[in-house]
């Protein structure tokens, strides 16, 4: 179980360059306070249209796009979960 996540500049840097304009988007997110946690591994992410739920720990969102580039650990890597791995919300 995930009792802390943060995120290192050095994975913030591997981040960004993976994900190229999604993880600019994931960034202004993360910075306009629009990711909050809600329980464990999970956070609301407010979207353009809509309020996601993500799941750090289950590499999981709730947002339509389930085809999204995964990394090493199979996580999707959609805006909101990168957005909610940049926020530095206390998990």
């Amino acid at each position: 179980m995930i009792t802390r996540f943060a995120v290192s500049p050095a994975m913030t840097r591997l981040i960004v360059a993976g994900a190229g304009v999604r993880a600019v988007k994931a960034a202004e997110m993360a910075v306009s306070g629009r990711v909050k946690h809600f329980a464990g591994s999970q956070f609301f992410v407010a979207g353009e249209t809509d309020t996601y739920i993500v799941d750090i720990a289950a590499g999981s969102c709730s947002c339509p796009d389930g085809h999204a580039p995964h990394d090493a650990n199979g996580r999707k890597l959609c805006k909101h979960m990168i957005a909610a791995m940049l926020s530095g919300e206390e998990v």
